[in-house]
Parts: C-alpha cells; sequence; structure tokens
C-alpha cells in the first residue's frame, strides 16, 4: 500500500510516505510525516504542567542562570522555569568524552542513524524492498 501524509496533501505539497503491507495492494492509506506530527504534538497541552506556554529546562550544574531566569520570568504568564532533574542512561566520564574526540553533533549522529550490519551496509527502506 502507498503511505501518504493526508495534511500535505490537503496543503497540495508532495506527501508519499512509503510503503506499507501489503507490498502488492496499489491501495492508498494515509499517514502522518514528521512535520505535521511534531505540530499536532505541539499543540496538545501539556499534562505535567497544563498551564505552562513555554518550559525553560537549565543544566543542574547552571543554579546562576536557573536563579536569574526564576527572578526574570516569576511574573510572567504561561513561563516556567525548571532544574533538569533527569539522569544520563549511564554514567559519562569526562576523559572518556575528551579522549574519544567525538562532538556532541557527531554522538547524536552515530544515535540517529540507522545501524549497519556486519558488511557496512545499511538496511533497505521499505520502499527499496
Amino acid at each position: 500500500m502507498k503511505v501518504v501524509c493526508a495534511s500535505c496533501e490537503r496543503e497540495g505539497k508532495p506527501s508519499y510516505l512509503g510503503e506499507r503491507e501489503p507490498y502488492d495492494n496499489p491501495a492508498t492509506t494515509h499517514g502522518i510525516c514528521p512535520r505535521h506530527k511534531e505540530q499536532a504534538l505541539e499543540a496538545l497541552p501539556s499534562q505535567a504542567f497544563p498551564d505552562a506556554e513555554m518550559l525553560i529546562v537549565v543544566r543542574p550544574n547552571d543554579t546562576d542562570l536557573y536563579e536569574y531566569l526564576l527572578r526574570r520570568f516569576a511574573d510572567v504568564p504561561g513561563v516556567r522555569v525548571l532544574l533538569e532533574r533527569r539522569k544520563p542512561d549511564r554514567p559519562v566520564d569526562e576523559r572518556e568524552r575528551k579522549e574519544s574526540g567525538a562532538s556532541d553533533k557527531a554522538r547524536f549522529l552515530r544515535w540517529a542513524t540507522p545501524s549497519c550490519d556486519s558488511n557496512g551496509s545499511r538496511p533497505p527502506r521499505r520502499s527499496e524492498r
């Protein structure tokens, strides 16, 4: 089946997203592209902070900035300043980061890129199968 983004189609923009099973069925079904998915999720109210229109999250080691932003936005409706409380999945040794020589962007790209198989080739996309 051919998959198209209904919102892109309505806007008259390219809407093809790929194919999905059953591949021998020539019918069209609808999905949502990443851009419209992001727009739809942004439109949903936050369950944790329903009154906040903007959340500002500050690193835990930057308390001066956190305190400054708290004072600065104290009287601004809809703005909430938070100190980051999440912990990394695994501890990151600062020496390990420096020795690896990989920048944050390179580390993100490695994380975000599909893995390769043993001979170094990427798995085929659905439309290539």
